[in-house]
């Protein structure tokens, strides 16, 4: 008997112990998670940012299939995206959340702000280009289609004249003000796939085909100035420096070439990618060039002196559409995986940081 109870109150002081234990570890726990909570609180509750606040990276997903252009208001935090899904999608950069859905008859190709930011202009495959008013989303007007599908876009400094390829081959100039068709530039010909005003002179336009030729184009007198054998089967983007003197081409293959607009050769070709070269875009300052790939990647290049300067990953499938904001600060693309993302350019989480 005696040793039966020597062997209990030992055991009851044990459990007495492992109970006060406990229950003081419980109440620890219990304060830890009660501040993890506190500090977590406004990352649930999605809190807005201001305009001024440092740009977001961000993966934006309302698309239900492949986003092929996106564009970035030049004088308010707004991002549009075409896709395949027939829409565009007007999103708010401070909030990450779609402010409105504008429907088409088909899938949209192209889309662009006006250089005051207050049109937004769409293209696709029912072959008319759509004039929307970029804060309210009303559509201001509609060109026809007679041009096949709308391939691509571009619109002057101005912006007063939109210009339009088509899967037909045609290039044609719309007036903006006037609401009706000005020019005829092509009547025929390989699909055109890009087209860019130069900055620096209203008159002229460069075009990339399907056929694997860029060509300089005078608006005013309707004629080519000269032609860019790229030695590709397809041009599939082309880009003007906002000085002027330079056009950055991709085609069909991994390279991207950077030729001198005045004398039609080839200074410079990046290379860098492992698969076709969907889309390029000059910053605003002319410093950087992005370029956008098959091979699931985005890479950004310091392209005056051929090297580049990081590798964005995040995309799932082709990337394609590519925009700079108007500072430069901030890349958006668009892919086969119906993302959006948007990538701040001097945030060292990206591996893109300058300094």
């Amino acid at each position: 008997m005696i040793k039966k109870n020597q062997t209990i109150v030992p055991s009851i002081i044990v459990l007495v112990a492992l109970g006060i234990i406990g229950a003081a570890f419980g109440f620890i726990w219990h304060k830890l998670n009660q501040t993890s909570n506190v500090s977590q609180t406004p990352e649930r509750k999605g809190i807005t940012a201001s305009p001024t606040a440092t740009p977001t990276q961000r993966s934006l997903a309302q698309h239900t299939a492949t986003v092929l252009s996106v564009a970035l208001n030049p004088n308010s935090p707004l991002l549009a995206s075409g896709s395949y899904d027939q829409t565009v999608k007007l999103w708010d950069l401070n909030t990450g959340k779609v402010q409105r859905t504008l429907n088409h008859a088909g899938r949209v190709n192209s889309v662009l702000f006006t250089p005051n930011g207050r049109y937004l202009i769409t293209g696709g495959g029912d072959g008319n280009i759509t004039v929307w008013n970029s804060e309210t989303g009303a559509e201001e007007h509609q060109f026809a289609g007679r041009s096949g599908r709308i391939i691509s876009l571009a619109t002057n400094t101005d912006g007063t004249l939109i210009a339009s390829g088509g899967s037909n081959g045609t290039i044609r100039l719309w007036d903006l003000e006037k609401r009706r068709e000005s020019a005829m530039l092509l009547e025929s010909g390989a699909p055109v796939n890009s087209l860019a005003f130069s900055p620096i002179n209203p008159q002229e336009l460069v075009s990339g085909d399907q056929d694997g030729v860029i060509t300089l184009w005078d608006i005013a007198e309707q004629e080519t100035i000269r032609t860019y054998k790229s030695g590709t089967d397809r041009i599939t983007d082309v880009a003007i420096s906002p000085d002027g003197q330079y056009i950055a081409s991709s085609s069909y293959d991994p390279n991207i070439q950077i030729w001198n607009l005045a004398t039609a050769t080839v200074e410079q070709t990046l290379s860098g990618h492992d698969f076709v070269v969907a889309n390029v875009a000059f910053s605003p300052d002319g410093a950087t060039l992005a370029s956008s790939s098959f091979d699931e990647t985005i890479k950004v290049w310091n392209w005056q002196q051929s090297t580049e300067r990081c590798t964005l990953r995040g995309h799932s499938g082709f990337v394609y559409g590519l925009g700079f904001d108007a500072q430069g600060a901030v890349l958006a693309s668009g892919g086969y995986d119906g993302l959006v993302k948007t990538w701040p350019l001097n945030d060292k989480k990206t591996g893109c940081s300058a300094s």
